[in-house]
């Protein structure tokens, strides 16, 4: 059983984001998780630590847990019912965000998605990952991108799990000024 989990925002100037996670991960005792989190996402509930901890507490194969949110890479994320032209793609209003997550934690709970085997690795706006398996599966260092996908890999090649917590959705920022330039531009057109 694993006791707590501890928010980590690791940052590197180098741009070696997988040894700034590997330093902040050394840093934590046996039985914690690590909860790597991007700059750009928002816990829109407070349940998520319990889900999270809830999760891995009840899934003892699994070794890496992310969240849905709203704008992502990996369609995986998404929550059910949202895809790429939802409104809440392109929304910042964050009270419309938390409500949206308030009834996600409600209906889902610790519900659980496997991605362990999916076409699509995990993109890493939340990365939560216990201690003893970090031990097994370090990040991999030299990179700033693409280093969730390649660490979706290593933890898979150690026989853990992959899990989508279902029911805990992010806010996430991603790219939202391309978004609102590509809005703003097709506004300029349509008044002409």
């Amino acid at each position: 059983m694993y006791d707590r989990l501890i928010t980590l925002m690791p940052w590197s100037q180098s741009k070696d984001l997988g040894k700034a996670c590997n330093e902040s991960m050394s840093l934590l005792k046996d039985n914690d998780i690590g909860v790597i989190i991007d700059y750009d996402m928002m816990w829109t509930t407070t349940k998520w630590y319990n889900q999270i901890l809830g999760i891995f507490n009840q899934n003892t194969d699994a070794g890496l847990v992310t969240v849905v949110t709203n704008r992502i890479g990996n369609f995986d994320q998404l929550p059910n019912g949202i895809n790429e032209n939802h409104p809440l793609t392109r929304s910042h209003n964050i009270a419309e965000h938390r409500k949206f997550g308030d009834t996600l934690a409600e209906q889902l709970g610790t519900s659980v998605i496997d991605t362990t085997n999916s076409q699509y690795q995990i993109s890493g706006l939340v990365i939560a990952v216990p201690k003893k398996v970090w031990n097994k599966a370090a990040f991999p260092e030299g990179s700033m991108f693409g280093m969730d996908n390649e660490y979706h890999r290593r933890v898979k090649d150690q026989g853990f799990k992959i899990l989508i917590a279902s029911g805990v959705y992010c806010y996430h920022w991603y790219r939202g000024e391309q978004l609102d330039l590509i809005e703003a531009r097709k506004k300029s057109y349509t008044s002409e």
